[in-house]
């Protein structure tokens, strides 16, 4: 059987059977790390996170599957609920997870163009945090196929935030570790707050290829966002699958407990929509309120009730189009 060698560009000859991947396994390495580096320039540690493991993985997912992307960019804050779609967004057969090198750092990822220009071998889902500056919106919009951004009341982001902190493995300030979880509220309202809400106005406002999710409509109806989204980035998925796939990483499968019921130390804590309520104190509801304002109105949420129901916008998943894709 002649083996099988990955090509610049998904082409192949010969197969790539078990025995090639086994017997010609060691061979093969040098090239597809090869090709997988050249003509990058990135950050030291990521030479040591290049795993040869996965580069086969993705050259072999890359000659089974023919999907429209090679690569899908989702954008989201921390604490937003982008891991929770990342996974859900690898359950489609062909994609894994890749990092770009930025990500090395916890919130602030820049981009580089060179990653989506010509992007790693196979299919794959990148998560960054990455600010809307006017580089960043004008490289989104210059990628020629849809990306996802994601957004989610901000109220609950500090609220997730703030516990976060305690068992975060990301360098945290000590003296946000050992502060209670009410005065850590009180730091994300006066320190980090206007920054949040200039992230999700900046990407609000982007680019007309991005697909925009809220966190909020993900929860209620996780099927029917998903499905959106799937749509629009030309990924075909059968019902039974995307069941299948929304079962898989619902709340209670990946943690065992039911939505409410709250673990402070696990990274998926309660699962619910609306857990500021039970943490702000009507001071704190006040005072957020009037650092939003101070940057002008959420286009997403209603930030000026204080306890009680919030109001907020319509269903906006996925509502705008994608045109010259």
């Amino acid at each position: 059987m002649p083996e099988a060698r990955a090509r610049p560009g998904g082409a192949r000859d010969g197969s790539f059977g078990a025995r090639g991947l086994g017997m010609g396994y060691a061979r093969r390495m040098q090239s597809l790390l090869l090709f997988e580096t050249q003509g990058r320039t990135t950050p030291r540690r990521w030479l040591t996170r290049v795993k040869p493991q996965r580069v086969a993985q993705r050259a072999v997912l890359g000659l089974v599957h023919r999907h429209p992307v090679r690569n899908v960019l989702l954008l989201g804050q921390p604490k937003s609920g982008s891991t929770w779609l990342r996974r859900m967004l690898c359950e489609v057969p062909g994609f894994v997870r890749w990092s770009a090198p930025s990500t090395e750092w916890w919130n602030d990822h820049p981009l580089a163009q060179r990653w989506f220009d010509s992007p790693p071998l196979g299919y794959t889902v990148t998560r960054v945090h990455s600010a809307p500056t006017p580089e960043h919106l004008a490289l989104v919009g210059s990628l020629g196929r849809p990306a996802v951004v994601l957004f989610r009341d901000l109220r609950d982001v500090c609220v997730s935030w703030a516990y976060f902190v305690e068992t975060s493995t990301f360098p945290m300030p000590e003296r946000l570790r050992a502060m209670p979880v009410a005065d850590r509220l009180d730091v994300f309202i006066e320190e980090l707050l206007p920054r949040y809400h200039r992230w999700a106005e900046g990407w609000a406002g982007g680019p007309g290829n991005l697909v925009r999710v809220r966190y909020e409509d993900l929860v209620v109806d996780t099927a029917g966002v998903m499905r959106g989204v799937l749509d629009r980035l030309g990924l075909a998925v059968s019902e039974a699958a995307l069941g299948r796939l929304v079962a898989r990483h619902s709340f209670a499968a990946r943690t065992g407990r039911t939505p409410g019921e709250q673990d402070a130390g696990c990274f998926d804590r309660k699962g619910v929509v609306g857990d500021w309520r039970a943490h702000f104190t009507r001071a704190q509801g006040e005072r957020f309120a009037a650092v939003i304002a101070e940057f002008g109105p959420s286009s997403l949420y209603d930030y000026g009730a204080t306890r009680g129901p919030a109001t907020q916008a319509a269903p906006m998943a996925c509502e705008l189009s994608v045109t010259d894709l």
